[in-house]
């Protein structure tokens, strides 16, 4: 039998970018972004309306607490299986991709 226990996948935000910005998982699994970038201004958001780590932190105005903070963490569970492109709603070159995959049997 497989082990099907969920596991979690980092993502970093450093540099005005997602580092490991294309991952796969399996459903079930989570990811952690991670917030080390220094500096205000950055939020996880996926294309379709499925999460935004922080709606309201969009340009032209950036209140520091409508966005994540440095050191700031935001966890998204995924339960289906597909791709699902994510973007920081502040700084259009951060992209990212996951793809979730069904488990293996």
């Amino acid at each position: 039998m497989m082990d099907h226990s969920s596991k979690t996948v980092d993502v970093v935000l450093q540099g005005n970018q997602f580092v490991n910005s294309t991952i796969t998982i399996y459903e079930g699994d989570t990811v952690r972004w991670t917030h080390n970038d220094g500096m205000i201004g950055h939020n996880v958001a996926s294309d379709n309306p499925a999460f935004n780590s922080h709606p309201n932190c969009a340009l032209p105005v950036l209140p520091a607490p409508l966005c994540m903070a440095d050191g700031e963490v935001y966890t998204q569970h995924f339960g289906e299986v597909g791709d699902v492109a994510y973007v920081c709603e502040v700084h259009s070159g951060m992209t990212g991709t996951i793809r979730v995959l069904a488990h293996p049997e």
